[in-house]
């Protein structure tokens, strides 16, 4: 399954209203799509179906508290998937690609300051060999966020 970024949805070109009724109507399409991915039963397809659910959500986290939780409701989702992707990408591909559930999943936990949860998730990244997409990896992300949970337990 593949959908078409953001822009081409006419959403970076609305305004008031219009941007309102396009950003729903872009978010319907994604769960219209994704509801078609899990009738068929298409593993891989769902897991890309969430991913562009994740990336809408999250692009759209500020603007709504059901944004931001909807963000972690489908990073958690593909977090959980993924156990039966890795064998299917190893398949397929020889290799695991950057999975954006894991990263987004532990920003939006160290957003609101859930440290527990974003170092379980970093640990979650580091077991599976994941890449973050950053220097240091899911590891340096770790230990940043050791360190607020150490400020935070000292405050």
């Amino acid at each position: 399954i593949q959908t078409a970024p953001a822009e081409s949805t006419g959403i970076e070109q609305a305004e008031g209203s219009e941007l309102v009724a396009a950003v729903l109507n872009y978010e319907n399409d994604l769960l219209s799509k994704l509801a078609e991915t899990e009738a068929a039963n298409d593993i891989m397809d769902v897991h890309y179906a969430y991913n562009n659910l994740i990336e809408f959500y999250y692009k759209y986290r500020e603007a709504s508290k059901e944004y931001f939780d909807k963000a972690i409701f489908y990073c958690q989702k593909d977090v959980i998937l993924f156990p039966t992707l890795k064998p299917l990408f190893m398949a397929d591909l020889q290799m695991i690609p950057r999975i954006p559930a894991f990263q987004r999943l532990a920003m939006l936990y160290d957003q609101r300051g859930e440290y527990e949860k974003a170092i379980e998730i970093c640990g979650l990244g580091i077991k599976y060999d994941l890449a973050d997409g950053t220097q240091g990896g899911f590891r340096a992300r770790r230990e940043r966020i050791e360190k607020k949970l150490i400020e935070a337990q000292n405050a």
